[in-house]
């Protein structure tokens, strides 16, 4: 019964209940045989028959369980697995015969389901934090890191994005750095800028006033060269008058 139930292949399952049903109907064949040429009598050919009646129900009803069961709970088994029931247990996988190695390969999809089962949730757990962390330098944070760490073929990326992250902040404080530099610097040459146009006024307005002491000199030295040729002017008639009057006198002596 164990090698029937666990390693003779199906073939072999329906060959060994065929020639248990051919042996029976020949049994029965021949207890009619028998009563019909008076070897047996009726009594015990129907004995004969009866037992053989019930050999054979008894042989179809362990047959069925023997070899339907497997072969159906096996269907059922593989509609739930491809279903994604990855954790209920895969029976009869000692068996050596059809079903044995149906439920082996069986036993390896699940084996593969649940191994991308867990990729998929690794996967799952990866893509969310590196959300996070982009969404945390969307809103201007540079001091988010990933601590937690991933699986091995994932934490390649996890070092990836802190160090991303990591120069990105120091670009951005260079940046910063810099831009608070050349701001000081604007505001210095503003300053000077302010400095020397209030310089550059006041010197203005010293020239203006030169320009106005100069104009006021040059006034000056006209009216002092025009009082100049009045007084020459009035030399001149002065000894003109002088001569005619030593003329005068001349002729008086």
């Amino acid at each position: 019964m164990a090698w029937f139930r666990d390693v003779a292949p199906i073939r072999a399952k329906f060959t060994t209940l065929g020639i248990f049903y051919t042996g029976s109907a020949l049994a029965a064949l021949g207890a009619t045989a028998g009563l019909a040429h008076g070897v047996l009598t009726g009594g015990a050919a129907t004995g004969i028959a009866a037992g053989t009646v019930i050999l054979v129900a008894l042989v179809a009803i362990i047959s069925r369980r023997l070899v339907c069961d497997p072969y159906v709970n096996t269907v059922v088994r593989m509609e739930g697995l491809a279903a994604g029931d990855l954790a209920s247990a895969i029976n009869y996988t000692g068996s050596r015969d059809c079903v044995g190695r149906m439920t082996k390969a069986m036993e390896v999809f699940r084996g593969n389901g649940q191994a991308l089962a867990a990729a998929a949730a690794t996967q799952r757990e990866v893509v969310d934090a590196l959300g996070h962390g982009l969404g945390r330098l969307a809103d201007n944070d540079l001091t988010y890191r990933i601590d937690r760490t991933f699986t091995a073929d994932y934490d390649g990326l996890r070092l990836d994005f802190n160090r991303a992250m990591t120069a990105v902040s120091d670009a951005i404080t260079s940046v910063t750095t810099a831009a608070n530099g050349i701001n000081s610097g604007a505001s210095d040459i503003r300053q000077a800028s302010d400095d020397l146009s209030q310089r550059t006024e006041q010197q203005a307005a010293s020239l203006q006033e030169t320009a106005s002491a100069m104009d006021e000199i040059t006034t000056t030295v006209r009216e002092t060269a025009a009082g100049a040729r009045r007084a020459n002017t009035a030399v001149s008639e002065a000894r003109t008058e002088a001569e005619s009057s030593g003329e005068v006198v001349r002729r008086a002596v």
